[in-house]
C-alpha cells in the first residue's frame, strides 16, 4: 500500500471518528452543518429555524440552531407546543418532568435546579402559576452538565418551563458546549469593531 493510500484512509477514519463523537438533538449534528430545512430568522444572524428536522419530538412545535461557516451548529434549541387553559401549570409541568426524566436516563441526574417562586406575593397563588412565570415571579429550570470530550459534545442542556399571559405554558430545551459557543460568539461577532 503506498503512503498517499495509507493517508486516505486515516483521513477517512479519522473523518468517522469525528463525527461519531459528536452529540445530536433532535437529528441535527452539534458542529455539523445547518440542516437543508433551515430558514434563517430575520434580523438574528446565525440564527436558523427548522420546522421539521430530522428527528422531531412530540413535545417540540419549533427548533431553532446557531450557526457559522467556522463552527457548525453551536446551538441547538426546541419551543414547546403551547399547553393551553394551563394557569396551574398542571400540563406544562407534566411536560417538564417527562423531558427531564428522559435526560436524566441519558445524561445522569440533573446537576442543578431552579424550581420556586422568587416574586413578592402578588402571583402566588395556585392558579396563577402560569402568569408567575411570565411575569418572571417564579423560575422553573433545570441543567445537566455532561462530560465533553471535545467541543462537539454537550456540556449544558438546559430545561425550562415558560408562562405566557395568564393560562398558558409551554417548554424548553436548549444543547451547547462551552468552548463551541465562545468560537461562535466570535465569528457572529467578528468585524463588528471594523463597522464602527
Amino acid at each position: 500500500m503506498t503512503l498517499r493510500g495509507i493517508t486516505s484512509i486515516f483521513l477517512t477514519l479519522g473523518f468517522f471518528i469525528n463525527s461519531a463523537s459528536a452529540d445530536s438533538a433532535f437529528g441535527i449534528e452539534y458542529g455539523g452543518p445547518v440542516p437543508v430545512v433551515a430558514v434563517e430568522v430575520e434580523g438574528k444572524k446565525n440564527y436558523y429555524k427548522i420546522s421539521t428536522p430530522p428527528k422531531p419530538h412530540s413535545l417540540f412545535e419549533s427548533y431553532r440552531v446557531r450557526a457559522t461557516a467556522e463552527t457548525g451548529v453551536c446551538f441547538i434549541s426546541a419551543i414547546g407546543i403551547d399547553s393551553e387553559n394551563d394557569k396551574y401549570g398542571t400540563a406544562g409541568r407534566k411536560q417538564y418532568e417527562k423531558l427531564s426524566k428522559a435526560l436524566s436516563k441519558k445524561y445522569g441526574k440533573h446537576a442543578g435546579a431552579w424550581e420556586e417562586y422568587i416574586g413578592s406575593g402578588v402571583w402566588d397563588e395556585p392558579d396563577q402559576f402560569a402568569y408567575s412565570l411570565y411575569s418572571g415571579d417564579r423560575e422553573h429550570v433545570r441543567w445537566w452538565k455532561p462530560s465533553a470530550e471535545n467541543d462537539t459534545e454537550f456540556d449544558y442542556i438546559q430545561l425550562t418551563l415558560n408562562g405566557w399571559k395568564d393560562d398558558t405554558t409551554w417548554v424548553g430545551l436548549s444543547y451547547r458546549n462551552t468552548a463551541l459557543k465562545e468560537k461562535c460568539d466570535e465569528m457572529t461577532n467578528k468585524g463588528d469593531d471594523d463597522s464602527l
